[in-house]
């Protein structure tokens, strides 16, 4: 079976009718389950069960409990978690090259993976595609709660099959995958059937996409590809390749342009020097590529020479999308020090402060803050501030007590 798939969306749909699932980035599959065992099928139609064991030994395991459900067939992401909003592709992509059993056996061990379920397509035998999705949901959860299967997703937890729940408000989960740095959401319509195969609009996805401000150095002929760069110092660093996103218009009048000003042509590419600025849409940038380019618009007042990676990993933590509802921050001086024996730098800092501050919300939320200064760096002349400055920006809460106006924390997850 080919799975019913989402359509990429800019615009997120906010009507009641519209429920809303966390979108992880994994395998996308179909797990079959009777009384012969447990196959589970990738969207193009191959069997996953010799790469990742972990099914078959979930399966073993649990077979008493969910044969009274048999033959059943569920729809779902194949994932290796790293919060439970985000997981590691890059890790589970290693994963399935793997051809070794006994690798494949160290990896499963080492590099548990989880199936999340989000929707059910056959229950004893019988097909509930053409029932509403939350029917569906609700049939599938009671189905996980009858065999004590965990009912949201849990990275802690190794029972391979885990639940995917939905949500009613757009803006409280939005929150959460940018925090956790998720892919995105899955906006659904509470009463879209199942229909495989099939590229919907009653399913939406909603990316969570960093941007990156680049350059294009060449043009490759044969898949229609376009290489871009960032300069490092006086270097120039590929980044990776896009096509995705520009209309045919906007495509063929750029590829002219590169014929019109190459540097050098042959039968594979036209090369250009650093003169064409784009600013790209991703996902993350692991091992010096890109993942999931997507063009966002030209810059024709950019210079070449304002692309650069700092300016890249700087944008990646400060940048907000159109559906993000945050306040966003300019960090100044991002590359300022902030120790004196380890080279750690302001932005740095801010990357770790983004990464835990999940854990340390439930402690912070709705408590007056005294701030400790360093305006010169940790190894600086440091002073308390209490009373908020006046310079502050509006967005920032304060609370008076006993004549001092003290920020107030209930909204600094806003700076994170």
């Amino acid at each position: 079976m080919k799975p019913m798939l989402p359509t990429l969306s800019f615009d997120v749909p906010k009507e009641e009718k519209w429920v809303y699932e966390i979108k992880y980035d994994g395998f996308r599959a179909i797990i079959q389950m009777d009384d012969q065992g447990i196959d589970m099928i990738s969207r193009n139609g191959k069997s996953l069960i010799d790469q990742f064991p972990e099914a078959v030994n979930f399966f073993n395991h649990y077979k008493k409990q969910l044969s009274d459900f048999f033959p059943i067939l569920l729809d779902g992401e194949l994932t290796i978690l790293e919060n439970d909003s985000k997981s590691d592709f890059f890790r589970l992509q290693t994963r399935g090259r793997m051809r070794s059993k006994k690798r494949i056996f160290e990896a499963s061990l080492s590099n548990t993976t989880t199936y999340l379920a989000f929707d059910l397509l056959q229950l004893k035998g019988q097909w509930v595609t053409k029932q509403p999705f939350l029917k569906r949901k609700e049939l599938l959860y009671q189905v996980m709660k009858h065999c004590s299967l965990p009912l949201s997703p849990d990275p802690a937890n190794h029972c391979f099959i885990q639940f995917l729940p939905f949500h009613k408000e757009f803006h409280e989960v939005w929150e959460t995958v940018k925090q956790k740095e998720g892919e995105g959401i899955v906006a659904k319509q509470a009463e879209s059937k199942w229909i495989e195969g099939k590229r919907t609009t009653q399913w939406l996805k909603i990316k969570n996409w960093k941007k990156v401000h680049c350059f294009i150095t060449a043009f490759e002929k044969n898949n229609g590809f376009f290489h871009v760069a960032v300069y490092e110092k006086e270097k120039i660093i590929p980044i990776g390749l896009f096509k995705n996103g520009m209309n045919q218009d906007e495509t063929n009048i750029l590829i002219q342009i590169m014929k019109k000003n190459a540097t050098d042509e042959d039968a594979k590419f036209v090369y250009v020097q650093p003169s064409i600025c784009v600013e790209l849409f991703y996902l993350q940038f692991y091992d010096g590529t890109l993942r999931e380019p997507f063009f966002s618009q030209f810059l024709f007042q950019t210079s070449p020479a304002d692309c650069t990676l700092s300016k890249m990993m700087e944008m990646s933590e400060v940048n907000k999308t159109e559906t993000d509802t945050d306040i966003p921050i300019n960090i100044t001086h991002p590359e300022k020090p902030l120790w004196e024996k380890n080279s750690i730098t302001k932005l740095d800092y801010i990357k770790y402060l983004k990464f835990i501050f999940p854990y340390m919300e439930p402690f912070l939320r709705n408590r007056l803050l005294t701030v400790i200064r360093y305006p010169h760096g940790i190894f600086g002349e440091a002073f308390f501030q209490k009373n908020c400055p006046d310079y502050a920006p509006d967005f920032v809460e304060t609370y008076l007590d006993e004549g001092i106006n003290l920020n107030y924390s209930q909204k600094i997850r806003n700076l994170l």
